[in-house]
């Protein structure tokens, strides 16, 4: 019986995907700190709630530019 399991996580490549934006920026915005990120495993996933909070106005509260 399969069961739906909602992602908490995101690659990278798929944050790329998830706010239209290259790889390559995406991978740039995560070494920056521009986009917040954990190191699981030795691999860098990013909180669905992080990409939450950038598509709702950023961090820091401010409006999307």
């Amino acid at each position: 019986m399969p069961t739906s399991v909602e992602k908490l996580t995101y690659s990278v490549p798929e944050v790329a995907i998830v706010l239209g934006i290259s790889r390559a920026s995406a991978y740039t915005y995560v070494r920056t700190g521009l986009i917040r990120s954990i190191n699981f495993g030795g691999r860098i996933v990013v909180p669905r709630v992080v990409i939450d909070e950038l598509l709702a106005g950023g961090r820091d509260g401010s409006e999307a530019a």
